[in-house]
């Protein structure tokens, strides 16, 4: 399957990360999933086998991940897709995206969202071992923490984009690199954050 990958690389410096400065975090996040979407995407490719392993990877299982997958960027607009159908879709094409592009060793991957009743955690942890070709994006080598978000509709993704900063910026910072994944119609938006 091929996709659209639109990247962008910023400082994590940019986020609040003390009292008061919270009331930033949704102009900064809006003008950072703008400028994403704004980028020239490069064409990247997914297996079906990659997808289907992120799917055994992603917080819910979903019949038809496959058919969910290939229909995702071609519904109408006034299509109603579940929540549980747009996370799965959006974890599985991530995860695909990571293993097939970036050669990541998912076998030590950990995936976090069924993990985060337990306080504030991202959808998944990678080991500094296993970043495969996102050391050279990243600069080095030290853990990575991945929050996914996804739209069918592309409604609420600022509101989406703000709650995801919030909470990778909590746990990562200052010591590991962080990634946003924003999937929406045809297209997957990463944010790579130092």
């Amino acid at each position: 399957m091929k996709i659209k990958l639109h990247e962008l690389t910023i400082s994590g410096d940019v986020f609040p990360h003390s009292e008061g400065e919270e009331d930033q975090f949704y102009e900064l996040s809006a003008l950072v999933l703008d400028e994403l979407f704004t980028s020239q995407p490069r064409e990247v490719e997914v297996t079906e086998g990659s997808i289907l392993l992120g799917s055994v990877l992603a917080s819910k299982n979903v019949f038809g991940v496959l058919e969910n997958v290939s229909l995702f960027p071609f519904q109408p607009r006034h299509r109603y897709s579940s929540g549980d159908v747009t996370s799965v879709v959006s974890e599985s094409l991530t995860i695909a995206l990571l293993k097939d592009v970036f050669k990541v060793d998912l076998r030590k991957v950990v995936p976090g969202r069924t993990a985060k009743f337990v306080g504030a955690f991202t959808d998944l942890y990678v080991p500094p071992e296993s970043l495969g070709e996102l050391e050279r994006v990243f600069d080095g080598r030290r853990a990575l923490f991945v929050e996914i978000r996804g739209s069918a509709t592309g409604r609420g993704m600022y509101e989406k984009a703000e709650k995801a900063f919030r909470t990778l910026e909590a746990v990562r910072y200052p010591r590991a690199f962080g990634m946003v994944s924003f999937v929406t119609r045809g297209s997957i938006g990463l944010v790579y954050v130092r």
